[in-house]
């Protein structure tokens, strides 16, 4: 099963987006049936708050409407660690989002 975990830091999501744990936890179903015991996180942010990651983590110095953070890519030697495994986290901008809608 897929764990979904939102969090908000633009309250303009709201409006069109009224329940945006719903959301995530319906598009991500869709988009990754083979997820197996899995969990992600997603942020719901505006262009500010993702031009300042876009500029730490990729050197872009401007907003983008979605960034990803995977987890670890592969596996450390030894035994699994019971529970669901990390996906990453997904970072959604309100106004870029919403430009290209």
């Amino acid at each position: 099963m897929l764990s979904v975990d939102t969090s908000m830091a633009c309250d303009s999501w709201l409006g069109p987006l009224p329940d945006p744990q719903a959301f995530a936890r319906d598009i991500l179903a869709r988009v990754d049936r083979d997820a197996g015991d899995a969990e992600v996180s997603v942020l719901f942010a505006d262009d500010a708050f993702v031009r300042g990651l876009n500029a730490r983590w990729r050197g872009q110095d401007k907003p983008t409407n979605v960034l990803s953070f995977p987890a670890a890519t592969a596996a450390a030697p030894g035994p699994a660690i019971p529970g669901p495994h990390t996906l990453g986290d997904i970072v959604l901008a309100y106004e870029t989002v919403a430009r290209e809608a």
